[in-house]
Parts: C-alpha cells; sequence; structure tokens
C-alpha cells in the first residue's frame, strides 16, 4: 500500500517537474517576445499584463494560466506553445 503525500511534503518545495515547467516557460515566453522584436513594454500593452508582471514570470516562470493565455494570444501563440 502506497500512502498518499501529505501536505507537508509538498509545501516543502517545487518539485523538479514543476521547477522544469516554470524554466521552459520564462525560456519560451522570451524567445517568442524576442523574435516577435517586441520589448516588455510592448507586449505588456498587446496582452494587458502588467511590465512588472512579465518580468516576474520572465525571472520565476510562475504565472496564473489565465496570464499565461492573455500573454500567449497577445504573442499569436498557444498558451501550450509557451509551457512546452
Amino acid at each position: 500500500n502506497r500512502r498518499p503525500k501529505s501536505p507537508r511534503s509538498e509545501a516543502a518545495g517545487p518539485t523538479a517537474a514543476s521547477r522544469a515547467a516554470r524554466d521552459a516557460l520564462a525560456a519560451n515566453l522570451r524567445a517568442r517576445r524576442k523574435a516577435l522584436g517586441l520589448t516588455v513594454t510592448a507586449l505588456a500593452e498587446r496582452s494587458g499584463v502588467s511590465r512588472q508582471a512579465i518580468h516576474a514570470i520572465l525571472a520565476t516562470g510562475d504565472a496564473r494560466l489565465d496570464t499565461v493565455a492573455r500573454l500567449a494570444h497577445a504573442l499569436n501563440t498557444t498558451a501550450a506553445d509557451l509551457l512546452r
């Protein structure tokens, strides 16, 4: 019998998989923005996501799914592509 993980063990920190997903989001967001020749300010204006939030996502890869969707739309791609 496998016991379920306790909430405490999950709260200890991000797993390797979640860290990899965050790193991928930050890298894909940066690459797509640069490929389109957009500054962070221009992306903020197109997406309605603040410059500060975009900088934070680029630094940490941490974002809500609705924010990723707004950024993806502004970058003419899908949220799935940004999260790969």
